[in-house]
């Protein structure tokens, strides 16, 4: 399995895995922040969104896709409002969510694996210091924020979601 076929997979897997973690919870838990300026899962969706459409406009030069306004609302380091009028309804967030998710997966699939040696474009933090390094945050970076979902759904008292 290459690199490529690995990125792929994460983002594929962790994609099942918010689903099955967000597929019970309501509208007004979508809106539920963690604890000391913590994250709520829309705003999890959107920064997940967002920070794919910033490092898509970076590596291929396409113009970012998603709502300047989302951007910020949902920007590392933001604080999420846990207000409902401050984001997208939940069917819109997940609509914006599947859909950035698709331009990803169609610009890896372009990606060329020898490229992902090369130095990230100008611009990206030092913490990514390769093309390859950019991909390889786009496949994990999900998983730290599935990390957040799952204590979100203990503290609203859900079950957790095993199995298929």
């Amino acid at each position: 399995m290459n690199a490529k076929a690995v990125v792929k997979s994460q983002l594929q897997s962790g994609d099942e895995l918010i689903g099955k973690f967000t597929q019970d919870l309501t509208e007004e838990e979508f809106l539920f922040t963690l604890p000391n300026d913590g994250q709520s899962v829309i705003w999890i969706l959107g920064h997940l969104a967002c920070t794919e459409d910033w490092a898509l406009h970076g590596l291929t030069g396409s113009a970012y896709q998603l709502p300047e306004d989302l951007h910020a609302k949902v920007a590392f380091r933001s604080k999420p409002s846990g207000r409902a009028e401050d984001y997208p309804r939940r069917k819109e967030i997940e609509k914006l969510f599947r859909a950035q998710r698709r331009r990803t997966l169609s610009a890896l699939r372009k990606s060329k694996l020898r490229e992902w040696k090369q130095p990230a474009p100008q611009g990206f933090p030092p913490s990514f210091p390769s093309v390859g390094a950019l991909w390889a945050m786009l496949g994990s970076h999900l998983y730290w924020h599935i990390g957040q979902i799952t204590v979100i759904r203990r503290m609203l008292k859900k079950p957790p979601v095993l199995g298929g």
